[in-house]
């Protein structure tokens, strides 16, 4: 089934909607960010629908345009977590601070939601750092009873300079 191209960044928030919702989007939410901090990879596929979609985007000021790091669908999100064992890597850390998620837009099928996100870098001296700034973008499934699952993710950053570079999702 070929990925639906949807919303890629949003704005304005509801007011009225039921916190239970929230605190379950931002459970999931959690849970991937742990999932990622661990390096648990395969955890992180439950978390994610069979047609979702997973970019990293930013908006560049020199071109005036939207940016895109990372453009996955599932496949090529499973092959590219599958193979972060076989890659050179620096033996640092990437931890992430996440915010309550903020509830965008609801309709019957989907909940269109922005969590503010920091990432840290952690070198092997315990010095820690600054890598990213920015929000996520999550589209989930409206299917609260079995447990939300993220049909789009957008990394939307602020930040477009990196210390170094790493091709692990953030």
């Amino acid at each position: 089934m070929e990925p639906k191209e949807l919303d890629t960044h949003f704005s304005g928030f509801l007011t009225d909607v039921d916190p239970s919702i929230v605190q379950q989007l931002g459970i999931v939410i959690q849970r991937i960010a742990h999932c990622f901090d661990q390096e648990q990879f395969e955890s992180c596929l439950d978390y994610f629908t069979h047609d979702s979609v997973y970019k990293i985007t930013t908006n560049s000021a020199e071109l005036r345009k939207e940016v895109s790091y990372l453009d996955l669908d599932f496949n090529g999100l499973k092959s590219l977590l599958a193979g972060i064992p076989d890659h050179v890597r620096f033996p640092d850390k990437l931890i992430r601070h996440i915010c309550p998620p903020i509830i965008n837009k609801m309709d019957s099928e989907r909940i269109f939601s922005t969590t503010k996100l920091s990432i840290y870098h952690v070198d092997l001296k315990g010095v820690s750092g600054l890598y990213a700034i920015g929000s996520y973008q999550d589209i989930f499934e409206s299917r609260l009873n079995s447990g939300p699952q993220i049909i789009q993710r957008n990394v939307v950053l602020e930040t477009r300079r990196f210390p170094f570079g790493s091709h692990l999702p953030l």
